[in-house]
């Protein structure tokens, strides 16, 4: 039952609310330019002015902000950190295709967001548990990454996806 919930608010539900509610709620930050950078060590400084936060009942509990709205408030939960993380990667080195990876272990308690992107043979994330830096453990490839996380959490991966941080489109999904 778990998995099956997990499937529907992935593929189904998460984007569409997230994608409303970066319609309705963020358009006053659209204008907001995120800080220029020109290093890792610059994206992680700018990360580090970013406090967690969970969302609120507004947001469901768990939707992904803009970057600009996230570099705006200066606080979010993990999406909203990997939003900017990838808003931030973007605009540095668009080449690094920074994408949103979510893990899924327990559909209502437990599941996580990263930045992730490939670099040369590897593949690298960015996470809020990481104190905003870059980790590599010589990922081969995003579903690394999510067993990864998924160790970190304490449970069992049920599914994970990816999805581009712009539009919200769903580019893989596995579980």
């Amino acid at each position: 039952m778990k998995k099956f919930l997990a499937k529907i608010w992935l593929k189904r539900i998460r984007y569409k609310w997230s994608r409303l509610y970066r319609k309705l709620y963020t358009k006053k930050y659209q204008d907001v330019e995120l800080p220029v950078v020109s290093s890792m060590a610059d994206v992680s400084k700018c990360l580090r002015e970013v406090e967690y936060k969970a969302d609120k009942a507004k947001e469901l509990y768990d939707v992904i902000g803009t970057p600009q709205s996230v570099w705006a408030k200066k606080h979010g939960d993990c999406d909203d950190f990997s939003s900017l993380a990838a808003g931030l990667i973007e605009s540095w080195r668009p080449n690094r295709n920074p994408v949103l990876l979510t893990v899924i272990t327990d559909p209502f308690k437990r599941s996580h967001n990263v930045c992730a992107y490939q670099f040369g043979k590897y593949y690298y994330c960015i996470s809020n548990w990481l104190n905003c830096r870059t980790v590599c453990y010589d990922f081969k490839n995003y579903e690394d990454i999510a067993e990864w996380v998924a160790r970190h959490t304490g449970s069992n991966l049920l599914c994970w996806d990816i999805v581009d941080p712009v539009t919200l489109k769903q580019i893989e999904f596995h579980g």
